[in-house]
């Protein structure tokens, strides 16, 4: 299952959680590297989701109120989990060179016994099975396909075959984030309640879109199409 969150790498032996850009996100998201204390010494491929805490479904932008802050608050309304569907080291011991049925069995028993907020994501080989799991539970905007006898690799040299669902949105730009011109992207809110909230991020304004757009007006408008 692909799950709308935010991809993140836990380091269980240090109570770290990294951003997939290298941000610590380990103060802001001190439940879940409390959480991953519990488990055994090792490196986890997983996704930061926020779960409702009423069981409706998983809220992305609930994510990103939790970015502002230090950490959770009693108050809050959902509870942050994670989807964890890989693993890249165990102790001193590298598992990337390993097919991924053997890392999806090591993860299966190093979630042992843990905290009921770390899961390992359903997997099957079963293609129809998969399509169902798409719409029928709430945060699940697609599926990701890796191959049984593959190792594990970064980037596009992963082979990971992505599918998702597509939804186009209006949205309001209520700011930049980052600070070099490699990592900034659009804040996107919309009206909820009598106030303004943020939705999501766009893709990073590359210089690609810099420079191939002809106006600012144009630049956003291709951030836009490559986000929906």
């Amino acid at each position: 299952m692909k799950w709308d969150g935010w991809r993140c790498q836990i380091h269980t032996a240090t109570r770290r959680v990294w951003s997939r850009h290298g941000t610590d996100l380990s103060r802001q998201f001190s439940d879940v590297a409390d959480a991953a204390a519990g488990l055994p010494d090792a490196v986890l491929d997983g996704e930061l989701v926020a779960v409702l805490n009423d069981g409706s479904g998983v809220v992305f932008d609930r994510l990103q109120s939790r970015a502002g802050r230090r950490g959770p608050r009693r108050s809050a309304d959902f509870t942050v989990h994670v989807a964890l569907f890989d693993v890249l080291a165990v102790g001193d011991l590298d598992w990337r060179p390993r097919p991924y049925t053997e890392r999806r069995t090591e993860l299966l028993h190093l979630l042992e016994g843990g905290a009921p907020t770390l899961r390992a994501v359903p997997a099957t080989e079963d293609r129809g099975q998969a399509l169902k799991w798409v719409g029928a539970l709430a945060g699940v905007e697609g599926l990701v396909g890796k191959k049984t006898d593959a190792p594990y690799a970064a980037g596009l040299a992963s082979g990971w075959v992505k599918w998702r669902e597509r939804h186009t949105t209006e949205a309001v730009v209520i700011g930049v984030t980052g600070t070099t011109p490699e990592t900034q992207a659009l804040v996107l809110g919309r009206p909820t309640g009598g106030r303004m909230r943020a939705v999501g991020v766009s893709l990073p304004l590359t210089q690609e879109i810099l420079l191939g757009a002809k106006s600012p007006a144009h630049a956003l408008s291709w951030a836009f199409a490559r986000l929906s």
